[in-house]
């Protein structure tokens, strides 16, 4: 009898707290649902941004070079950043020749 008493009593424990559970969500419903429906609205604006974007995105895309000219274009800078080293190189070699003829000539003077 006592089992079975301690059994209804857990239970009871049991559905008791079942119900604070309950209750405790019941009685904060309210101000969850208000968080949750301003955290979606935030979403659903940012949401509409982004797409603002990306129609904004498309409509810049069709300024893009083709893979062709993007291949020349390409090329030509691959070209031109050798012509700039060779010149860097050309620039070097005259400063070192014109450092060197300055030395003679100051040699050639005393």
């Amino acid at each position: 009898m006592e089992e079975t008493q301690s059994e209804r009593h857990q239970k009871y424990r049991e559905l008791r707290r079942r119900e604070e559970t309950m209750e405790q969500f019941l009685s904060t419903y309210g101000e969850s649902h208000q968080q949750e429906m301003a955290h979606i609205g935030q979403l659903e604006s940012n949401i509409v941004t982004v797409l603002q974007q990306i129609s904004r995105n498309f409509a810049h895309s069709g300024h893009l070079p083709s893979l062709d000219d993007f291949a020349t274009m390409k090329d030509n800078l691959a070209f031109k950043e050798g012509e700039l080293e060779r010149s860097r190189k050309t620039v070097e070699g005259i400063a070192k020749e014109q450092h060197q003829l300055q030395q003679n000539l100051h040699k050639v003077s005393i």
